[in-house]
């Protein structure tokens, strides 16, 4: 259940804008909501990591993470449906889904959003395990799209005893060479969202035995 424990905009409220990731819904296909789950009313989400034959590395299920946030956080009506092959194209996921029209029809359009790696790396700090990637988001919508650079800081650490893992997040936002204030921020991030949660085993999960 990871919430919403703070939001901080360094370089001041004067650069944020509706096109900044995070603003509007689906601007962060993993955060596809950002201030939908909080510790007052938490949203449960659920998360699937699998071991890659090959290396006996522990890999995120990208595709069934980004399918189970998105729905959990946008609701069912979001019918969310990803796509990634962690062999063929590991730099690259689509994600395609429906959100409600403004009327009162209770019809939705469809929609799709390319998510391109640009950097990724993961390294242990004594008993947290910490992963960094930096994406950028092409989404595309009936009328009009929106392209989004954001990063993703997640750290896990988890518990010998009980098997749960404490789990943070923080996405910082950046504005894109297209936005007119881009020079004024750089490559600072503009916008920062910070998470918290504990990561609990479902049913049926086969969990390694702690180092």
């Amino acid at each position: 259940q990871p919430v919403l424990v703070g939001v901080e905009f360094p370089l001041g409220p004067r650069l944020i804008s509706q096109g900044l990731p995070g603003v509007t819904k689906a601007s962060i296909a993993e955060a596809a909501d950002v201030g939908r789950s909080t510790p007052e009313a938490p949203v449960e989400q659920r998360m699937r990591f699998v071991r890659e034959p090959s290396s006996g590395r522990t890999l995120a299920d990208r595709s069934f993470n980004l399918e189970s946030a998105m729905d959990a956080l946008l609701g069912p009506q979001a019918r969310a449906a990803a796509e990634y092959d962690a062999l063929r194209d590991p730099w690259r996921a689509s994600v395609t889904f429906r959100t409600p029209r403004r009327s009162s029809s209770g019809e939705s359009d469809r929609r799709r959003a390319e998510l391109f790696l640009t950097f990724s790396r993961a390294e242990d700090e004594g008993e947290t395990f910490w992963t960094e990637q930096l994406w950028r988001q092409v989404s595309q919508a009936q009328k009009q799209g929106a392209v989004g650079d954001y990063e993703i800081v997640e750290g896990f650490r988890r518990s010998a005893d009980s098997g749960e893992v404490a789990y943070s997040r923080y996405i910082s936002a950046f504005l894109t060479p297209q936005d007119p204030r881009f020079f004024d921020a750089g490559d600072r991030a503009v916008a920062v969202y910070a998470f918290s949660g504990t990561l609990r085993p479902d049913e049926g999960c086969q969990i390694p035995p702690a180092n």
